[in-house]
């Protein structure tokens, strides 16, 4: 499968902590950083300080902050190929155009779903979107330095109605 690849390899960087809505401070290659987070609402329960994020450098001089945090991982710093958890809306709609446009989607199978704390709402918020019309998948990415990867992707439109 082709894979969405970054036009400059990210920066794997330590979360040193969480300043604002829109920004971080991250350890990057030995100096601290405030960098921009593209997520600009709470990410879960989670403390990011101490998490390891990989990291976007721009070279646009009317940029106020150089880096952007582009994925977070809660694996173990140790750990040599961690699961990342990409937090950039922006480039999620691009990696999804990037999908669509070379047509390499194909449905797979169903994997079961986790119950959040909010599950009760958003179930009958979603049962109420599908009886219009509204279609749900779960598209499976793996997040890497240099690229995106398409695992696999599943329309979970009639298990959501299970629930």
């Amino acid at each position: 499968m082709k894979e969405y690849v970054f036009d400059k390899e990210l920066k794997e960087a330590v979360i040193i902590k969480r300043n604002s809505q829109f920004t971080m401070n991250v350890l990057i290659d030995g100096r601290e950083e405030k960098c921009h987070c593209p997520a600009t609402t709470r990410i879960g329960d989670v403390d990011v300080a101490g998490l390891h994020c990989l990291v976007s450098e721009s070279s646009d001089p009317k940029r106020k902050l150089k880096y952007t945090v582009e994925a977070i991982s809660m694996d173990d710093p140790d750990e040599a190929d961690k699961n990342w958890v990409g937090i950039d809306l922006i480039l999620s709609n691009r990696i999804v155009e990037f999908l669509l446009t070379v047509h390499q989607y194909e449905p797979t199978e169903i994997k079961p779903h986790l119950h959040s704390t909010n599950f009760e709402e958003v179930s009958s918020v979603m049962r109420e979107a599908v009886g219009k019309g509204v279609e749900c998948w779960n598209v499976d990415l793996k997040f890497s330095s240099k690229g995106v990867k398409l695992i696999g992707i599943t329309n979970t439109t009639d298990d959501l109605l299970k629930y």
